[in-house]
């Protein structure tokens, strides 16, 4: 069993995926399992969030799709959230698109309740932890999604707070700096970062 410390100090310590290690896991894997890796990296969730995405959490915009999260760590009772997953054209490979599997694989399960459905439901955290883990090698976690997408978002130039909070789902500045002090570049000191 993990005490509060050691949990915050293994996710934090979890090695940040690249973009082109990313496009070689899912290589050959079918749609559901890069939806699964790809919804977790660019909507910045963790594995207990998106186990309990619903298929009709999916909004279509113009841009991609708002994701309307109902339970979340940081969100209160009745209170909804969102992320949005958008088509970009910087992404060098459309393998990485999470919009492009989104429009293929949602009107074949929209009946489902759960866009990652298991025997009772939805596919339990363990379960979606040891797929993903299957998918990124024995060098990454399922965290190393989450701490991915910050790594290269502070890497690439965004270095406002507030924009990286909503891309993490972070309420806690003290938390958000944990990963910021871990990703953040030489040519960006700490400073910068308002």
């Amino acid at each position: 069993m993990f005490n509060k410390n050691e949990s915050s100090t293994i996710e934090v310590s979890a090695k940040p995926i690249s973009l082109s290690h990313l496009t070689k896991s899912i290589e050959g894997k079918n749609e559901l399992q890069k939806l699964l890796v790809l919804v977790t990296f660019w909507s910045g969730l963790r594995v207990s969030e998106v186990v309990n995405i619903r298929a009709g959490d999916f909004e279509r915009t113009p841009e991609g799709y708002r994701l309307h999260l109902r339970r979340s760590k940081n969100l209160s009772r009745g209170e909804v959230g969102f992320r949005n997953l958008f088509r970009s054209s910087k992404i060098k490979t459309k393998e990485l698109c999470p919009v492009r599997i989104l429009d293929l694989l949602l009107p074949t399960i929209m009946d489902l309740d759960y866009l990652f459905a298991g025997d009772n439901g939805h596919i339990t955290i363990r379960t979606a932890q040891r797929r993903i883990k299957s998918i990124l090698g024995p060098e990454y976690s399922p965290h190393s999604l989450r701490h991915g997408v910050l790594h290269m978002a502070i890497e690439n130039g965004v270095l406002d707070t507030k924009l990286l909070k909503m891309i993490s789902g972070h309420k806690s500045t003290e938390s958000l700096d944990r990963y910021i002090k871990a990703a953040t570049p030489k040519k960006y000191p700490l400073s910068k970062i308002i």
